[in-house]
């Protein structure tokens, strides 16, 4: 049925009574197709279920954490969190230099820290990691980062109300989804065979086609962090289309370097449409909230936005300023916004009084009601085959396999010509091929169309027995999908191992790994946070005066010099009463002087009227002072 989407508004009425492509005597699902249809998740979408609640409820395997983490954490371990979330993102922070930022930024005591870090580990929103040299590293779990980035700073858009309307602008929205420039670069590299240099590297003419293909805007690839080792050999669009690939399990390692993986593309081109979509809008998000805390603040922003509903980018500006540095946030959501508008998932407009708007086409978690049902393709008189993002995904892989493509439109043209057939090799079986396309179409081909058949399969009983490459056969076994088998059995057969096998497979495997663990923490063991402080404190207290402790009281001195060194040493905070009432106020450095004198240079914290911010005392103030123990 028709819709208000860009790339579904050609979609044809169901036909009453009918049935969709394969569903009817069975023309493109095989005997094993109805168990596939719905495959399980992959790897991407179940390390990410616990993220199903950011339209919503919390997923169940957040909802009973979150519980006891609200117990367990304090208030100073919630804006520690934030600390982390807002300055360092998923990379975590070094031990020290986090607690360093926390005493800097609220003005609190290095014990005061250490206690809120040991809240914060212990309510299991953060973990602190031992690394090899000794040093610890504090960082968030992935699974966690963009429901406590949601939690920790709620500020959302809200939707415009239903009845409001907006106004279209050119280019606003594109029929160019990202699942069908991926699977046009899949068809790509399969049709070449996969062929790599000595150095594993593929062909820089076949890299730069894809490029030309996937046209992806730079800014927006800039918000992703990429495994290094696609990023080392290829431009970003094609390291992109790399590393989706391989997360989604299509790209995987072989004796000949790289193999398609035709059963889990075969799984993956089943799923419903919004499925697939949603899949991949999951996985860029991923990559954005690993490249830095402002393009995690930008991609988190949209994350929760109702699908079909215009929301003010203004109000979505604010809610990324607060999850990061503000200006640097806003940068990062306008490019964010595009790369979404530019892989057909977001639509731009403004309203009637030209404020800029934004619609997402489909829900973030992608749980929708579809059905893994779709159009057949549509021969044209001329010659030409019509595919849509709504037709089935397996035909229009053929298509991509087979014939030559218009630029992709709500409507997109495919034409057979002998040289998109040439593409495939020799030994080409042309009434196979017109099987298939009969299947995916659901009624006979065009003269033209066949007429190309034809010729290819002329050239291909002319050519030498032993050429470099030729197509494997059609032949499917028992059981199998009989038309996904016959689309596979088009892919060219390569002669030999290519000289750059053994590099090709290590570079997909490092990139895996890297992909599976950015920043390395995964291998490290599991560490306690520091408790140099409460170490201290507990060798100390037996002799601390209990007369520092229990009320604010003048002293000489002397005497006061000796409560500030042991705050200091410690890592206590002190509270000074004076006229004007009573202040927090946290040693930095105590300096003695000639003479007896002295002076404590610090922060003074926000209270008593006294507002945050560096400050000092000296030997000649006459203010009552105490140690504050932590309770």
């Amino acid at each position: 049925m028709s819709g208000s989407k860009p790339w579904e508004r050609s979609r044809p009425a169901v036909r009453a009574g009918g049935a969709p492509v394969g569903k009817s005597g069975g023309a493109l699902h095989g005997a094993g197709a109805a168990a596939e249809a719905q495959p399980s998740p992959s790897a991407d979408d179940a390390g990410w279920s616990a993220l199903a609640g950011l339209t919503g409820a919390p997923a169940e395997g957040a909802t009973g954490r979150s519980g006891s983490a609200a117990e367990e954490r304090s208030r100073p371990a919630a804006r520690l969190l934030r600390l982390l979330l807002r300055r360092y993102g998923l990379a975590g922070a070094e031990e020290g230099r986090l607690l360093e930022a926390a005493c800097a930024e609220h003005a609190w005591s290095s014990l005061e820290a250490e206690a809120a870090l040991e809240a914060l580990a212990r309510s299991g929103d953060a973990q602190v990691r031992a690394r090899f040299w000794g040093e610890r590293i504090v960082h968030v779990p992935e699974a966690d980062a963009l429901a406590l980035l949601q939690r920790e700073f709620p500020a959302q858009a809200e939707p415009l109300p239903l009845q409001q309307g907006v106004r279209e602008l050119p280019g606003g929205a594109s029929t160019r989804l990202l699942s069908r420039v991926l699977l046009g670069a899949a068809a790509q590299l399969a049709r070449d065979g996969f062929a790599v240099t000595a150095k594993g590297r593929l062909h820089r003419k076949l890299c730069r086609s894809l490029e030309e293909e996937l046209r992806l805007p730079e800014e927006g690839l800039s918000l992703l962090r990429l495994p290094p080792a696609w990023t080392l050999e290829y431009e970003p669009p094609l390291a992109l289309a790399l590393d989706l690939m391989a997360e989604h399990g299509w790209l995987s390692a072989s004796g000949e370097g790289w193999l398609l993986d035709g059963e889990r593309l075969r799984g993956w081109l089943e799923r419903p449409m919004l499925q697939r979509e949603s899949s991949l809008l999951r996985a860029l998000t991923r990559r954005a909230l690993r490249k830095g805390p402002s393009e995690a603040a930008a991609a988190s922003a949209t994350a929760g936005l109702e699908p079909d509903r215009w929301y003010r980018i203004r109000e979505l500006e604010q809610a990324a300023s607060v999850r990061g540095e503000p200006e640097a946030a806003q940068r990062c959501l306008r490019a964010w916004l595009e790369l979404l508008r530019s892989c057909g998932w977001a639509e731009l407009a403004e309203t009637h009084d030209g404020e800029p708007v934004l619609r997402m086409q489909l829900a973030f978690d992608g749980q929708d009601g579809e059905t893994a049902d779709c159009e057949p393709l549509l021969a044209q008189p001329g010659g030409e085959l019509w595919a849509a993002s709504w037709s089935d995904y397996r035909a229009i892989w053929l298509l991509e396999l087979v014939a030559e493509r218009g630029e992709l439109r709500e409507l997109t043209s495919y034409r057979l010509t002998p040289r998109s057939l040439a593409r495939l090799g020799q030994g080409g079986d042309g009434s196979g091929l017109a099987s298939l396309l009969e299947q995916a179409c659901g009624c006979p081909l065009p003269a033209a169309t066949l007429g190309a058949i034809r010729e290819w399969t002329a050239s291909s009983e002319a050519a030498a027995a032993g050429g470099a490459e030729r197509v494997r056969a059609f032949a499917a076994e028992s059981g199998e999908d009989k038309f996904w088998a016959g689309c596979m059995g088009l892919l060219p057969q390569p002669a030999a191992t290519p000289a750059g096998a053994a590099a090709a497979r290590g570079q997909l495997r490092q990139a895996c790994a890297q992909a599976e663990d950015p920043f390395g923490l995964q291998q490290l063991p599991a560490a306690e946070p520091t408790r140099q402080g409460r170490t201290e404190l507990e060798r100390s207290r037996p002799g601390l005066p209990a007369a520092w402790c229990e009320k604010p009281r003048r002293y000489h001195a002397s005497t006061a010099l000796q409560l500030l060194e042991s705050a200091l040493r410690i890592g206590l905070p002190v509270e000074l009463s004076t006229a004007e009432g009573r202040h927090i106020f946290v040693p930095e450095r105590v300096e003695r002087e000639p003479g007896g004198g002295w002076t404590a240079g610090g922060r003074f914290r926000d209270s008593g009227g006294c507002p945050a911010g560096a400050g000092k005392l000296d030997s000649a103030d006459k203010a009552a002072l105490r140690l504050l123990l932590p309770r």
